[in-house]
């Protein structure tokens, strides 16, 4: 299976990487952080993504992103999507 992000019109960020992915009874869920960096005056503009690829599942697939604030800060994950098994694309 593959599961792909899109940041769309961001900010300084590179791209997306896994932190984890664990398995539970019930489901997969997938955990994932922005590759941010710091500029000096301003901010560049990007449109970050990232493609990762996954075994097989019948499970749901829930989507975390770390939407913490500071680059020091602990992960803060947000629930961003849902897959269930046979949805071709969720937005």
């Amino acid at each position: 299976m593959v599961v792909a992000v899109f940041q769309g019109e961001g900010i300084n960020c590179e791209g997306y990487e896994v932190h984890s992915v664990t398995e539970d009874k019930d489901r997969l869920l997938v955990r994932v952080q922005g590759q941010y960096f710091q500029t000096g005056d301003g901010a560049a503009a990007t449109e970050a993504w990232g493609v990762f690829v996954l075994p097989r599942s019948a499970k749901p697939v829930v989507i975390e992103l770390d939407t913490k604030s500071l680059i020091a800060d602990p992960p803060k994950w947000t629930r961003v999507a849902e897959l269930k098994p046979g949805d071709g694309a969720v937005e």
